[in-house]
């Protein structure tokens, strides 16, 4: 397939995006980290292996992230990154808009923002308590075109914060 690059005419929309298929977690050396929150109990207890899709066997890694289910959250979940420095959320796509949505909270950290690879900003997700639909980052002038948005724990945190993790709720797209 051409990664839907003859699709330029037909996906003039908004994309509200489904949180399991159209982000990523990549630890510090830009590996994926899988997402087994979906899977059958049984089937978190084993490393998994799709040669067709992936080259290397992933292990399950526990503790790096969590999904937190409140009924105040976008489709009533949203993603806890816990890991450390380096690790970061992703989301590939394509159009000319991205809003991108968190929850903030007591225990949340700094994450710097990316791009296409380029910093364009930082994002202290810190609050005296849980507030949700927050904004990290609005940017309504894009090329339209392919794109990839990097949020990216630091490692750093507000003084009055008890941890440094990050959160990824829901992103919005158009095109």
């Amino acid at each position: 397939t051409d990664n839907g690059r003859t699709w330029t005419g037909v996906m003039d929309q908004t994309q509200l995006l489904a949180k399991d298929v159209f982000f990523s977690i990549r630890g510090p050396e830009g590996k994926d980290i899988p997402l087994m929150v979906q899977a059958v109990p049984s089937m978190k207890e084993y490393d998994m292996f799709d040669e067709e899709a992936f080259d290397t066997i992933y292990k399950v890694q526990r503790g790096i992230y969590e999904k937190v289910s409140d009924p105040r959250a976008y489709l009533r979940t949203y993603y806890k990154l816990k890991a450390g420095p380096g690790y970061a959320f992703e989301i590939d796509f394509y159009g000319n808009s991205i809003v991108h949505e968190c929850v903030t909270g007591p225990d949340m950290g700094i994450a710097d923002i990316f791009l296409d690879g380029e910093k364009v900003g930082s994002f202290d997700f810190y609050s005296p308590k849980k507030e949700f639909v927050v904004t990290s980052l609005k940017n309504e002038n894009l090329a339209t075109g392919y794109h990839k948005l990097r949020i990216e724990m630091t490692g750093d945190k507000n003084k009055k914060s008890t941890g440094t993790a990050i959160t990824h709720n829901a992103a919005t797209i158009r095109n």
